[in-house]
């Protein structure tokens, strides 16, 4: 998802959007008012395709613990320097 050459990225936690037990990190591609969702962009295709996930589900699975590193989840934003 992109606004202004700004860039968002999810550290999550995917067993809390049904999809496997490891912790992740992905682009989020989309987001749709009308139904709430975000396109969560899986880096690892070879095993997981890109979903639609309900925005309460991610907030959810985002703000969980990383019991390897034992710190929060988060959102990067990135943005281009021009």
């Amino acid at each position: 998802m992109s606004t202004d050459g700004v860039f968002v990225m999810a550290n999550y936690r995917r067993q809390s959007i049904g999809v496997g037990a490891s912790p992740h990190m992905s682009p989020i591609g989309a987001y749709h008012k009308d139904s709430d969702m975000l396109m969560i962009l899986d880096t690892n295709s070879k095993y997981y395709e890109s979903a639609w996930v309900p925005l309460h589900l991610m907030f959810d699975a985002i703000k969980t613990i990383d019991h390897h590193a034992n710190k929060s989840r988060g959102i990067l934003l990135a943005q281009l320097l021009k």
